[in-house]
């Protein structure tokens, strides 16, 4: 995230009027041996708004020193039709050893269901059989790209960067034949789920639930944890916070499931039967980002 930060930072010095003079910016993974999904679509997504907005991209610098898996997976993504490149790499038809795999980059607004299922298809196909509790994974993740549209960028939100990112959302999945794991992983880069409670429908019922100390209200972990375990006692489909239900009860039905909120400043896992794990980050998220992983061993 603190890459991620100062990726941002460099991005839009360079595309100021005041920096463009200065040499281009230059992205070098070479020095990375482990990417996890989550990273890598995140990574992805932020050059993909940033190439939408203003048509700024980086230079992808000596990608063949990089971690052959690491190459794999992004080249999975297609990260590299980002920068308009087609690499030379070696053959990847054949799973390496512990590689994990992903299907390409999908992004969008609003929740078309033809994207929901192009993306079930496409893992279905990578875990080499039918999604376990389709019906769940669907549900949640048309939610959860419709939370986006309605809730995540408000019209008085400002970016600090000053970059558009039309209501937009991001979207992959991936699967470690090894380890028997499946992900899906959506993400929007707008304001977070701690800042729109506020304005949600259920705010009250939030705030009372969470404990009576002041410093509480700025744990945007705890107030996460709180919104999702009233929103699970609730029928009412029309609040932010539902996709985040349904994508948790897609865990429930799942055996050794989890999933990952990470917005604002907080972190929280959701590990089925009603068991939370929550925690706050030093930094600003950015955005909103959901992880979900069940077991397919």
């Amino acid at each position: 995230m603190g890459f991620l930060g100062h990726f941002k930072k460099q991005a839009y010095l360079r595309s100021s009027k005041k920096k463009r003079g200065n040499r281009a910016l230059t992205l070098d993974l070479s020095t990375i041996q482990r990417l996890a999904p989550g990273g890598a679509l995140i990574l992805s997504a932020e050059i993909d708004r940033w190439r939408r907005s203003i048509g700024f991209q980086p230079s992808v610098y000596n990608y063949k020193s990089w971690d052959l898996k690491v190459q794999t997976m992004l080249n999975d993504l297609r990260f590299f039709e980002l920068f308009d490149m087609q690499p030379q790499m070696q053959s990847t038809e054949d799973w390496l050893d512990g590689a994990t795999r992903m299907i390409p980059l999908m992004s969008g607004v609003g929740a078309p269901g033809r994207q929901c299922k192009e993306l079930q298809g496409a893992l279905s196909l990578l875990a080499g059989g039918a999604i376990r509790d389709a019906t769940y994974m669907y549900e949640g993740l048309s939610e959860a790209m419709s939370n986006v549209s309605h809730h995540a960028y408000p019209p008085t939100a400002t970016s600090k960067y000053n970059v558009e990112s039309d209501h937009r959302w991001w979207a992959s999945g991936s699967f470690n034949k090894d380890a028997g794991n499946l992900k899906v992983l959506i993400l929007d880069l707008g304001v977070g789920i701690p800042a729109t409670l506020p304005r949600s429908g259920q705010w009250e019922a939030i705030r009372h639930k969470m404990p009576a100390r002041q410093e509480v209200f700025r744990d945007d972990a705890e107030l996460i944890k709180t919104a999702m375990q009233t929103y699970r006692t609730q029928t009412e489909e029309s609040n932010r916070g539902r996709g985040l239900v349904q994508m948790s009860e897609y865990v429930d039905q799942s055996i050794g499931g989890f999933m990952k909120v990470l917005s604002g400043m907080g972190e929280v896992q959701y590990l089925g039967r009603e068991r939370f794990k929550a925690r706050p980050l030093s930094v600003h998220f950015g955005g909103t980002f959901i992880e979900w992983e069940v077991s397919y061993a």
